[in-house]
């Protein structure tokens, strides 16, 4: 069966049933079985080594964050690595005026997958909310605070948070937010 799907000797019929050729034939340009319905032919797969980036697809959105993120964080840089995903970096300072390096990273699947953001500079070397290779939790998966309109300029406003409370947590011991776990992770980055 797998070779016949494979070499198009196989279609699919009504309610997803596998038709052979021999069960089917053309009348009128369509592939029918033989009592008279329509069959969707299975065509091999076309298989690219890396997919476009979301950026080259859609243009407009690229500007639609720069606009955002110029607007509220002006002295973000934007970039890109070595595989072409878009970077923003830059600095953000708290309200006791300690200053961190952040770089937000967009995937590529955005807008549908958020963006990650890591802290650079100093490295967080363990805290709540944050995974192993460094990327902040910004949210919980669950409470669908990522929509594909929000904007990387809305995740760095969330990221600003998340260092205020970070340092509430170094000084109090208590994550001053909601919080679904408790656990305090040491990151590999």
């Amino acid at each position: 069966m797998v070779e016949d799907i494979e070499n198009g000797k196989v279609g699919i019929g009504p309610g997803g049933t596998v038709v052979t050729r021999e069960d089917v034939e053309l009348k009128n340009g369509v592939v029918q079985d033989k009592e008279g319905r329509t069959v969707a032919m299975i065509k091999k797969q076309t298989w690219y080594a890396r997919r476009r980036q979301w950026h080259t697809v859609k243009p407009q959105l690229l500007k639609r964050e720069q606009h955002a993120m110029l607007r509220l964080y002006p002295d973000m840089e934007i970039g890109s690595t070595p595989d072409g995903d878009i970077t923003w970096l830059g600095k953000l300072k708290t309200w006791t005026q300690k200053t961190y390096d952040v770089q937000l990273i967009y995937p590529m699947a955005f807008p549908f997958t958020p963006p990650r953001v890591f802290v650079i500079s100093p490295k967080i070397a363990r805290s709540r909310h944050i995974y192993e290779d460094g990327h902040l939790c910004l949210f919980h998966h669950d409470d669908k605070a990522w929509q594909p309109k929000t904007t990387a300029a809305t995740m760095m406003s969330w990221v600003s948070l998340w260092l205020h409370c970070y340092e509430v947590w170094q000084e109090t011991g208590n994550w001053p937010r909601p919080e679904a776990d408790d656990f305090v992770i040491t990151p590999n980055y």
